[in-house]
């Protein structure tokens, strides 16, 4: 994918919309993957644990559903900004546009004026009328040619004179209400952290009646295959 990128007319910009897409793609995984496993079975998990578990597991889910429903909101949240985002190949698009007929416009008013300083050809010109009224409305074509492609070229001037604010001050907004949300995410990260060590550390000193007959049956498995 990078190496098509690479060849397109913008590559910068189908480079970094490329990964854009690919770290959104991540984070809605890590949405559902996270919301699926503080899901359905997690809820048939709880009542089975010892009474004194229950609070805090209930607690670990409700923090990991946040967790799950930040990720989701902040993609929904950015859906305009990579709508947005092409913003940017539509601007290039244009320039480069433009830039074309521009150079097209130099082409032809280049070979106009070549053509009418030409000799004419002794054969063509028995069947060219006047040779010097064919001269009058070469020089002419040519002159009305250079006459548009020089009001093409100023056009082009001052067009590109306010192409690069123009671009930066749309990149520079878009980027700045992105890593504005960006952060505001984090923080809620952070608070989800917190929160889960809190109730990670309700269960710190919890015994399992059943660790005891987990270790020793891991013993036995480990001293048969030792012997095999």
């Amino acid at each position: 994918m990078e190496v098509v990128a690479k060849l397109r007319s913008f590559p910068e910009y189908h480079l970094a919309y490329l990964n854009l897409t690919d770290n959104r793609n991540k984070e809605e995984k890590i949405s559902l993957s996270t919301g699926s496993a503080f899901g359905q079975d997690y809820d048939n998990f709880i009542p089975a644990q010892p009474e004194s578990l229950r609070d805090p597991l209930k607690d670990i889910q409700n923090q990991g559903k946040t967790y799950s429903k930040i990720y989701q909101d902040f993609h929904e949240m950015t859906d305009e900004f990579y709508k947005n985002f092409e913003t940017f190949n539509a601007l290039f698009a244009e320039k480069k546009k433009k830039q074309q007929d521009l150079e097209s416009a130099e082409n032809a008013a280049t070979k106009a004026e070549a053509k009418a300083e030409a000799k004419p050809n002794p054969i063509m010109a028995k069947f060219v009328g006047d040779p010097a009224e064919n001269e009058r409305k070469l020089r002419e074509e040519a002159a009305s040619l250079r006459e548009q492609a020089t009001k093409q070229k100023e056009e082009f001037s001052q067009y590109n004179s306010n192409y690069v604010p123009q671009f930066t001050d749309t990149f520079v907004s878009m980027m700045d209400s992105y890593f504005e949300s960006r952060c505001n995410q984090l923080h809620q990260l952070v608070d989800v952290a917190n929160n889960l060590t809190k109730a990670a550390n309700k269960i710190d000193n919890f015994e399992d009646p059943f660790l005891d007959k987990f270790e020793r049956t891991l013993e036995r498995l480990n001293a048969s295959s030792a012997k095999q």
